[in-house]
């Protein structure tokens, strides 16, 4: 769904002050005394969480984030370290984490700055953070016992550990030995046996033992921080002189030899082996050439021997993507700069032929990997085996093609048998040659292009989805890559492409295409990404470049609506050749009307209707006949495809047919005149009535494309009668049906059929009409129609009386679509010209419409309809005593509980108020207030009520406002209820609440307000001391007399305990023997309840008589069914009896 605003330019609206509030709120997180203090020992996890929430949001744009990190890293780093005790650190325990109430948790400074610090890791990058951090070789060791210490702690969290294995590794990066900071440890450090050399100083056994018990984590982060720890340490020099490196590979190769039946778990996990092939990994990417060499080849043999056994550890996607890296440098080791291989060369065919296996892996991440291993290896081969490769990578687009027809000149390719994943992967692949360079040839790289181009409109229709989004991302990261690799002499010596023009311009328009039609986000704005490289980077090469970039612009893609629209639109006007390209790909691609889902296929008609028609560059002499002329080709070519494609598929025919008629809305008449023969039938040949039946053949799409179409095809009046009979025909199948989509299309399209036709065919069409309206079938569509029909039929005629009769009837009708239908034709069509008593009191009805089924609360669905026909039509609302009820109805409505229909009334109330007869309603109501409320849809705050309780006031509208009000204040959701409960308790505090409380006791006798009523009561004699009415007591008792409703007995408990507080000696006792004989009520939550209460009022005894009520009350339990209670209840009695 399209969204009102882009949220990233959203984001971008609010950056600055979200991250300003991030920025006050470090200081006062840290420090006790909100600046430059010594740092808390613990803080409230909640304020941590509130502050990454703060910052979350730029996950998607962490560029943003840059100007702040210095301010944002400084203090939390600073706080961190001032928190360690260098002399204490490894005998400290951190503070435990603690509750200090239902609202507050607190946790250490170090785990709250931890926390905060991946959040920026996780938006920003690793990376980018290392650079921020501290790295004096002083706080080496104290991380290092920091991190020892509470490794194995409970308290610490996964977060805690990878920014301590992040900022050792980063630490590890000193040019001193460790030897000179490594302070002798007293016990003994227990290391695997290949690692254990005498001269490694502590500090590193202390790393090494931390890292290694960190590779068998489960989190990707923790395991993947350890494996760099591991590498930085040993491609030390220091390390390297100790003989760590080659004690550490074989290490690692042992991992693997172990057998599963070990007892020891750790080694045979497989985030173990993971991690430890990513230690390898980077091993062979980190160390210097002639120090890994001779082990090369025992690498590459493991991980081959994993990959040909095919179990558990090459099931998992991270070790196959490790497996290509490995791949990868294994191979680039063993080739000589000149590019010759040497004595090892025969795996480099080995690993080429295994990159390009993978590139079809089901991982996107190995895909990837094995693209850049292809492209980094071809780059160091010569250039035939280079030009092998790449032949091999092209040749994975001509696999599985089918073409149709089989043979001819005009034969297509289909795509529906190809591997969509090694089309990614061979794209992906392409992208990474040409970012790298490595395509050399001037043939070759026309062929490359040709991938790129096919790859962009790439699409793979399945039962449920569609796949292939990411190939033509992939091939908009292939056409960045090109334009910013290649220079345009280079690209121009390709020569014209296919007839088309320079390769520069070909491009631009493809990717001008994909940016304005693809019904992916990402790849819109990859697309303008794209774009913009190859036009900035190659000037004078693409028509109107600058005004191209300027409209196909990053953030204007983001919404496919004003993509395909707006910016289509606008990008066809700067050239033919865009516009032809546009115009190909709405009715000829799968983006356009081919789209896969319905909204995309009626928004590529729209955007159709609003480029169809619009002047080129190229059309200074009679620029008339040329736009008339590009509608005639593109209306034949979408009646083409109606009579092709259409035949069989409706999704196209529907997307066909909705874009006709959306081009022939927007072209004048005269210019359809050469085609009109061909537009009134034959897009309509291929229905037979079981379209508009059969369910497996969609027929909402049928319906909704040809009543739109119809509606269109009525402008090129006059039509003949055969063809009138055929759109009624067509209509009344439409009208038939219940949906919305179809019935916005249909009667619209009725109408206007119905103006066009002659008075004895549009009474025949009435009558029918009316029938059907009134029969037991589906008649929504029917009713509404009426409804648009009315004003064409003569006044005081039968026929007319029959309509009205029938929309009445509707508007009473047993179902409720039947009623909203009702009151919706009533407005359109009888209050636009008539106001009789009996069309004023069906409005009327509609506003007290509180039907409930299993759907909820549908009687909402007719109030909102009554309330819109008022809005519409106040004035023709009959006399001032009609106006007088409608109006007590919408002051109500206007504080109940459903926001929307909230809304609606309070602005009905705001039109009444400002017109000249109701003007003294100003003096009530708070007008300003209310215009600013409903407008931000805010009608739920205590500014709106506070506008309206003066209402509370007013001689006529009093108690029907107060009808609204309780059931928000009553029975709302949770905030609306206190909100509305607020407000009125604040009102009442100021006056006596005795009449609104006489009030409230003739709601009672209603069903639907006797539980809201009661809550209402017994908030307001809670809160306020007043004198209880004499009828109130009797009320209640008769509101809950023999109930087996629990809320409304708990509620009428709650009552009686409030009455008892404000009434006098003589009243209190009819209460208390009420509550008293609740106690024996058959329901144990009331006699729960009435204890509660009883126990609260026992305050008003004497202390003595009072400590044994409280007694008698409190040592029973009231849940259960023991027969002892009565005596309980007696000594209760006694209690109270004795007041």
């Amino acid at each position: 769904m399209d969204a009102p605003e882009d949220r990233d330019v959203k984001l971008q609206k609010v950056s600055g002050d979200l991250l300003l509030r991030f920025k006050e709120s470090v200081p006062r997180l840290l420090h006790e005394d909100g600046s430059t203090g010594p740092p808390r020992s613990t803080v409230d996890s909640k304020e941590v969480d509130s502050m990454r929430i703060l910052i979350e949001p730029f996950q998607e744009s962490p560029q943003l984030l840059d100007p702040y990190l210095t301010s944002f890293l400084t203090p939390l780093t600073s706080a961190f370290l001032a928190l360690l005790d260098t002399s204490n650190a490894k005998t400290s325990r951190p503070p435990l984490l603690k509750s200090t109430g239902f609202d507050r948790a607190e946790i250490s400074s170090h785990e709250a700055i931890a926390r905060l610090l991946y959040t920026l890791c996780k938006i920003r990058g690793p990376k980018i953070i290392t650079r921020f951090l501290p790295n004096e070789p002083r706080w080496l060791e104290p991380l290092t016992n920091l991190l020892a210490l509470r490794s194995t702690e409970s308290s610490s969290s996964w977060q805690f550990r990878f920014i301590l294995l992040l900022w050792l590794s980063h630490l590890l990066l000193t040019p001193f030995d460790l030897s000179t900071i490594s302070t002798p440890s007293t016990e003994p450090i227990q290391l695997p046996e290949h690692l254990d050399i005498e001269e490694l100083p502590d500090l590193s056994r202390r790393l090494l033992q931390l890292a290694i018990a960190h590779l068998a984590s489960p989190g990707n982060r923790e395991s993947e921080t350890a494996s760099l720890l591991i590498v930085r340490l040993c491609i030390r020099k220091d390390m390297g002189s100790l003989g760590l490196l080659p004690a550490m590979i074989s290490w690692c190769m042992d991992t693997f030899s172990i057998k599963q039946e070990s007892t020891d778990s750790a080694y045979t996990s497989l985030f173990r082996k993971t991690s430890v092939v990513s230690v390898l990994a980077g091993l062979l990417a980190q160390v210097d050439r002639t120090a890994v060499t001779p082990f090369i080849m025992p690498i590459f043999r493991l991980v081959q021997r994993i990959e040909s056994e095919d179990g558990k550890e090459w099931d998992s996607a991270n070790m196959r993507r490790l497996g290509m890296k490995i791949y990868r440098w294994a191979a680039i080791l063993s080739l000589t700069r000149e590019g010759e291989a040497n004595s090892e060369d025969t795996i480099v065919e080995d690993i080429i032929e295994r990159l390009l296996n993978s590139l079809g892996d089901r991982d996107t991440a190995v895909r990837l990997g094995a693209s850049k291993s292809l492209a980094v290896i071809s780059r160091k081969l010569p250039p035939d085996m280079a030009g092998e490769v790449l032949e091999a990578v092209m040749g994975i687009y001509e696999e599985d093609i089918f073409y149709s027809p089989s043979y001819g000149p005009n034969r297509k390719k289909m795509l529906t048998a190809v591997n969509a994943e090694k089309w990614h992967g061979a794209t992906l692949t392409l992208a990474t040659f040409l970012r790298e360079r490595a395509v050399r040839s001037t043939d070759v790289l026309r062929r490359v292009i040709h991938c790129i181009i096919t790859s962009l409109s790439f699409e793979q229709r399945r039962t449920t989805f569609a796949a292939g989004g990411n190939v033509r991302d992939a091939a908009c990261y292939a056409a960045w890559s090109l334009s910013r690799s290649y220079t345009t002499d280079e690209l121009k010596a390709v020569g014209d492409f296919d007839q088309r023009g320079f390769i520069q311009q070909v491009l631009a328009t493809e990717l001008i295409v994909a940016g304005a039609l693809d019904p992916l986000g990402n790849i819109r704005r990859a697309a303008s990404a794209a774009l913009q490289e190859l036009v900035g980077r190659h000037p004078g090469m693409v028509e109107e470049g600058i005004k191209v970039v300027q409209v196909v612009d990053y953030n204007a893609v983001a919404l496919r609506r004003r993509s395909v629209v707006k910016v289509a639109a606008e990008a066809a006007e700067l050239g033919s050749g865009y516009w032809h390209g546009i115009v190909s790909g709405m009715v000829e691609g799968w983006r356009g009307i081919g789209s896969g889902d319905v909204e995309g296929r009626k928004l590529s008609g729209d955007g159709l209707g609003e480029l169809i028609y619009i002047a080129l560059p190229g059309d200074d002499e009679c620029p008339d006949n040329k736009m008339a002329r590009r509608v005639v080709e593109t209306i034949s070519s979408l009646l083409r495809r109606i009579q092709t494609d259409g035949k069989s598929d409706i999704e196209i025919y529907h997307g066909a047919t909705w874009a006709l008629a959306s081009t022939i809305l927007t072209v004048p008449p005269k210019v359809l005149t050469p085609i009109r023969s061909s537009l009134l039938l034959p897009p309509f040949e291929k229905l037979t009535g079981n379209e508009f039946l059969n369910t497996l053949l969609r027929p909402e799409l049928t319906s909704e494309s040809t009543s739109r179409l119809v509606f269109a095809l009525c402008l090129l009046n006059p039509l003949p009668i055969h063809v009138i009979r055929l759109y009624i025909a067509i209509l009344e199948a439409s009208l038939d049906r219940n949906e919305d989509i179809v019935l916005q299309q249909a009667v619209p399209a009725a109408k206007r059929l119905i103006a066009l036709s002659s008075l004895p065919n549009r009474e025949n069409l009435v009558t029918s009409w009316n029938r059907r309206a009134s029969s037991n079938r589906k008649k929504r569509g029917y009713i509404l129609v009426l409804g648009e029909v009315l004003p064409f039929l003569p006044s005081s005629t039968d026929l007319r009386k029959v309509t009205v009769s029938s929309l009445l009837k509707a508007a009473a009708s047993g179902e409720v679509e039947c009623r909203v239908a009702g009151i919706t034709a009533i407005s359109r069509g009888i209050l636009s010209e008539d106001s009789r008593e009996d069309v004023i009191q069906a409005i009327v009805n509609s506003l007290d419409d509180y039907e409930v089924d299993s759907r909820g609360d549908v009687g909402s669905w007719v109030r909102s309809e009554g309330i819109k026909a008022v809005l519409e039509h106040w004035e023709r609302l009959g006399n001032e005593d009609a106006q007088w009820q409608i109006l007590e109805r919408i002051v109500r409505l206007c504080a109940e509980r459903l926001d929307r229909v909230r809304v609606r009334a309070c602005e009905a109330l705001v039109k009444i108020s400002e017109s000249e007869k109701w003007r003294d309603l100003v003096e009530y109501i708070n007008i300003e207030v209310l215009k600013s409320e409903i407008s931000a849809t805010s009608v739920s705050s205590p500014e709106y009520f506070t506008s309206l309780v003066l209402l509370l006031n007013h001689p006529r509208l009093s108690t029907p406002f107060l009808k609204g009000l309780i059931l928000s204040a009553g029975a709302g959701s949770d905030s609306l209820l206190k909100t509305s409960r607020a407000v009125l308790l604040s009102f009442l505090s100021n006056t006596s609440p005795t009449p609104i409380l006489s009030t409230l006791t003739s709601f009672l006798p209603h069903e639907r307000t006797t539980v809201p009523t009661l809550e209402v009561m017994s908030a307001i004699l809670e809160s306020i001391s007043c004198t209880p009415p004499a009828s109130l007591f009797p009320s209640v008792q008769k509101a809950h007399y023999k109930s087996a409703n629990h809320g409304r007995l708990s509620a009428a408990v709650r009552v009686y305990g409030g009455i008892y507080m404000n009434e006098d000696k003589l009243g209190r006792k009819a209460v208390v023997d009420k509550l008293v004989n609740m106690l024996n009520h058959p329901f144990p939550k009331i006699r729960e309840g009435a204890a509660e209460v009883l126990v609260g009022v026992a305050g008003c005894l004497g202390n003595e008589t009072n400590g044994k009520a409280i007694e008698a009350l409190t040592g029973w339990d009231w849940l259960s069914g023991a027969k002892e209670r009565g005596a309980v209840v007696k000594r209760v009695r006694g209690c109270f009896d004795a007041q």
